[in-house]
C-alpha cells in the first residue's frame, strides 16, 4: 500500500499527471486503485481540480468562514431547494437548513 508522507508528495503529483481533469473523486479512486478518502486527499495535495458532487459552494455555505451572508430576502420559497441554491450561490443543503430554521421561527411565533 502506498503510504502518504512528505517524501511521497512528488510521487502523488506524478500519479495525478495520468488522471484526466474534471473527474469525480470516485472515478479517480477507481483509476488509481485507492480509497475515496485517499483519492480526495491526494487530489488536494496535487492541486487537482475535482468535482466531488458538491463543489466549492458546499464548503463555502457550511463552513464558519464561508459564504454565510446569502441574501435570504431574495429567496422564492415556492421553488425547490436546488433552484433557490443556484440563485443565491449556496448549496442545496444550506437552503434546506434555512427553510427548516425559518419554519421553526414561524411555529414559535404562532
Amino acid at each position: 500500500m502506498f503510504q502518504l508522507g512528505v517524501r511521497n508528495i512528488p510521487a502523488i503529483i506524478e500519479r495525478f499527471k495520468a488522471v484526466k481533469p474534471g473527474l469525480h473523486i470516485s472515478a479517480i479512486a477507481r483509476q488509481l486503485d485507492v480509497s475515496h478518502n485517499t483519492a480526495a486527499t491526494w487530489a488536494k495535495i496535487a492541486g487537482y481540480p475535482t468535482e466531488d458532487g458538491r463543489g466549492k459552494k458546499h464548503w463555502k455555505a457550511n463552513h464558519p468562514r464561508g459564504n454565510y451572508k446569502a441574501d435570504w430576502t431574495k429567496a422564492d420559497w415556492n421553488l425547490v431547494d436546488q433552484k433557490i441554491a443556484e440563485k443565491l450561490g449556496v448549496c442545496r443543503a444550506r437552503v434546506w437548513q434555512k427553510r427548516k430554521e425559518l419554519s421553526r421561527l414561524t411555529e414559535q411565533g404562532k
